[in-house]
């Protein structure tokens, strides 16, 4: 074993500065290929979320576009569902159009016959009146 030389250190601050620019060495090249291997598994990573994001986004993509599809087809089926409402609305309105036509002739022809009937008995009051007159004034 070497011993130090306490007279001598000058010799001592070299080795010690030599010492420690090794160890900064070291240190850097390790902080270095350190950061380089964070770099590259962050941009491994960063490609494997890029991967991710692309296999996430293609079924909704798909999905959205399925989305869109779906909406036009809902909306061609209210627009003929509001055609047929409309066709049926109308039919019913051609239907309750022709009971009521009917049912108003049916009133029309009551009416007439009963003011036929009031017409009738009008007369037939007339005329028992006049006969009564004409008994009162016999008598």
């Amino acid at each position: 074993m070497k011993t130090l030389n306490v007279c001598t250190p000058l010799p001592i601050l070299s080795r010690l500065a030599t010492i420690c620019a090794t160890i900064r060495k070291i240190h850097t090249k390790y902080n270095s290929t350190g950061n380089l291997k964070t770099r590259k598994e962050q941009n491994e990573l960063q490609s494997s979320r890029d991967v991710a994001v692309k296999d996430e986004r293609s079924p909704l993509k798909g999905t959205i576009s399925e989305n869109h599809s779906l909406k036009a087809e809902v909306q061609d089926l209210e627009r003929k569902l509001d055609v047929d409402y409309a066709a049926m609305i109308k039919e019913q309105f051609a239907g309750m159009k022709e009971q009521l036509l009917g049912q108003t002739m049916d009133i029309q022809f009551h009416y007439v016959s009963v003011n036929n009937d009031c017409l009738q008995l009008r007369d037939e009051i007339s005329i028992y009146e006049g006969a009564k007159r004409q008994l009162e004034h016999e008598i």
